[in-house]
């Protein structure tokens, strides 16, 4: 061999190195910073000191989980540590990526408006095939712009799983078409206690920010799915009351002061009125208690009109461990009275986070809760009202 054919094979060589050299660095490139990082927040779990059990198959660490919130008794709804237990995160991306897509519009030019539910059985893995631009832990995103707002929904549930699947077979084209940013929670209450949905909420509230500062959280009814896409899922200046038409009460709005279903507020004005009661211990009335909570703090509920905010609820009997709670009148009329002492800022000590999953659809968070450590929390004045009330049906029930 020549030494000029010698030269000509190191020659080679070294350039299938180099050749070879920038196509690794050019697939590892892409495969960090290609889905989750051209998002603008995305699930990052940094693993704590702590070890998990092994006897769970929890995806997120979460170390010692006795006494979950950030929010003490004192009524000052500031967070005592930024730093979660839960060291995961959404984190903000500032890519140059970003900055080249235009700011979504308010309005859409592909909604269709109302249309037919879809209420056939679906199975999550079915769901997870189905919708492949869903993100881990339930965040779902628009490919082509820039959304306003960043968008938490709230689901509190028990048992209810065909329920949650076809909630999210409507919910997931419904936001896409309305450009929606949005992460789905579902707040699991374990055990066979009496169902609280007012504490749910206040825990989902506390563990979301663990993961990030929304800017709109919309609390929202496993068993409740919206018909027409201008019905906006964001919120404003006011908390927004979005169920207003359901199927159940013939597409006409319950009464002037229902607030259920649906309602959605940014995160200042959860503060401000700290969150739900967590007295409704069962069936019945924590939604007229938080719009009262809502209009204590002088804030302004407001609705689309009935077609606009037309909804169905998926028919089913009452769920076991919900019974309709006798105490419920009796409570809501110390409801503005008791506001600032007692629901956000008092469910801390009294729920446990047991287990907590980042999957395709959703993050998925089980919890314990203490409801007889929460009724205790009750004011003096509305203890009383209690016993009263309990002496009342027990006189009765005599007679």
């Amino acid at each position: 061999m020549t030494t000029k054919t010698m030269k000509i094979n190191k020659y080679l060589k070294m350039t299938a190195k180099v050749v070879l050299t920038i196509s690794i660095v050019t697939l590892t490139f892409n495969l960090l910073f290609s889905r989750n990082s051209s998002s603008t927040y995305f699930h990052r779990r940094v693993i704590s000191e702590y070890s998990a059990p092994s006897k769970r198959s929890v995806h997120v660490d979460l170390g010692n989980s006795g006494n979950n919130g950030s929010y003490g008794n004192s009524g000052n709804t500031e967070k005592k540590d930024d730093t979660p237990l839960v060291t995961s995160s959404l984190t903000m991306n500032t890519t140059t990526m970003e900055y080249t897509l235009e700011t979504c519009l308010e309005k859409p030019k592909h909604l269709i408006g109302l249309r037919l539910g879809n209420y056939s059985h679906v199975t999550k893995s079915e769901l997870v095939d189905e919708y492949i631009e869903m993100e881990p832990g339930g965040h779902l995103r628009p490919q082509n712009c820039k959304p306003g707002q960043t968008v938490a929904i709230i689901i509190p549930y028990r048992n209810r799983s065909s329920h949650l699947h076809i909630l999210l077979h409507n919910l997931i084209p419904f936001l896409t078409r309305q450009n929606v940013d949005v992460t789905f929670f579902v707040i699991e209450q374990a055990g066979n206690s009496t169902f609280n949905r007012g504490a749910l909420f206040n825990v989902g509230f506390l563990e979301v920010e663990k993961f990030h500062r929304f800017d709109c959280y919309i609390l929202h009814d496993v068993d409740i799915i919206p018909l027409n896409d201008h019905n906006l899922y964001r919120c404003s200046e006011n908390p927004r009351h979005f169920a207003v038409a359901i199927n159940k009460h013939n597409y006409k709005l319950h009464y002037e002061s229902y607030f259920g279903g649906v309602v959605g507020l940014i995160r200042e004005q959860y503060l401000q009125i700290n969150g739900h009661s967590n007295l409704y211990i069962g069936w019945g009335t924590e939604d007229d208690d938080l719009l009262i909570r809502v209009r204590n703090k002088n804030l302004t509920m407001v609705r689309y009109d009935p077609l606009t905010a037309r909804y169905d609820m998926i028919q089913h009997d009452r769920d076991v461990g919900n019974a309709e709670n006798p105490m419920r009148l009796t409570l809501r009329k110390s409801a503005a009275r008791r506001q600032d002492v007692e629901g956000l800022n008092t469910v801390t000590k009294h729920y446990q986070v047991l287990d907590m999953k980042l999957e395709t659809l959703y993050t998925w968070i089980t919890v314990s809760l203490n409801n007889s450590g929460l009724l205790e929390t009750a004011p003096a004045y509305t203890m009383r009202d209690i016993s009263e009330t309990k002496a009342l049906l027990q006189k009765k029930s005599k007679q």
